[in-house]
């Protein structure tokens, strides 16, 4: 089993440094949240605002996107690369959104264009929220 692991580990490895699983992270804005109006007064208060600044992400106006190109066949949700990843990486590090996109967008000598990548984040993000 503990071979199976390393294997798996160095896979995934080289599929990341290769921009084949894991694509691209960028960071795009976060939903801002609603305006303060205020100190909290009580500690139900306190925790319905930690509540909203937890399910907005907006306390630096930034969240981790994941931009993945996937194989042909391949299905990937969002919890299911999330879970994965807690293993190997910090619980801040873990995208927030999955936008799955048909090419990775590269430069000439193949680099990953992270501002693309944002801006394809951000288009999904915007037209899930138009739809929802």
């Amino acid at each position: 089993m503990s071979s199976l692991r390393t294997a798996a580990r160095a896979a995934l490895t080289t599929l990341v440094s290769l921009g084949l699983l894991l694509g691209l992270v960028a960071f795009v804005p976060a939903a801002s949240a609603a305006p303060s109006t205020g100190a909290p007064t009580s500690n139900q208060q306190c925790l319905d605002a930690r509540d909203r600044a937890s399910a907005s992400r907006s306390a630096y106006g930034q969240a981790v996107a994941a931009v993945v190109q996937l194989r042909d066949g391949a299905t990937l949700e969002l919890e299911e690369l999330r879970e994965y990843l807690r293993a190997h990486l910090s619980g801040y590090k873990l995208p927030r959104s999955l936008t799955v996109v048909d090419t990775i967008p590269r430069n000439a000598t193949g680099k990953a264009q992270y501002p693309a990548a944002k801006e394809m984040a951000l288009a999904s993000q915007a037209e899930a929220a138009t739809a929802g």
